[in-house]
């Protein structure tokens, strides 16, 4: 498996997402960037996705046995993410659990994270614990299960 094939001109805009990617979590465990643009110019899609595996690997962003297939994934939802673009037109304003990171760097961040998804509904916070990373690996994501259990046995 690899990332599939791009024209020429799309290579630059998938390494630099590639590196985008690496920073983030490079930036979230407090490690080095290691990944450059110009480096991932040279390889592959398969090779460019082992870079990847392999620097989140450095850095301890991965769970224990991950795999390029693990990796693969969360980098599509990534990049489906920053392509996406949602706006709705009539939004309903009914209520809904927004479950957020405990490790949210500041008040004021978290504050305006619920103010933006005050836009879609009623907010109902949880505080799960991690970072918006963090919260789904162990130890944390057992608890964002057992939050989510329960908000899908309320319903």
């Amino acid at each position: 498996h690899s990332f599939p094939t791009r024209r020429s001109s799309d290579l630059c805009a998938e390494e630099d997402l590639i590196v985008t990617f690496e920073r983030l979590f490079s930036e979230e465990y407090g490690a080095a960037q290691t990944l450059t643009a110009l480096a991932l110019e040279a390889l592959d899609g398969a090779q460019r996705l082992e870079a990847l595996r392999a620097a989140l690997e450095r850095i301890g962003a991965l769970p224990a046995g991950a795999g390029v297939d693990h990796v693969r994934a969360i980098f599509e939802v990534f990049r489906v993410n920053t392509q996406t673009v949602y706006h709705p037109a009539d939004p309903a304003m009914l209520p809904f659990t927004l479950l957020l990171a405990q490790d949210t760097p500041d008040e004021a961040e978290r504050a305006a994270m619920v103010e933006g998804w005050s836009r879609l509904g009623i907010p109902d916070v949880r505080i799960v614990p991690g970072s918006h990373t963090t919260m789904t690996y162990p130890p944390h994501v057992e608890v964002l299960a057992q939050r989510l259990r329960a908000c899908l046995a309320a319903c």
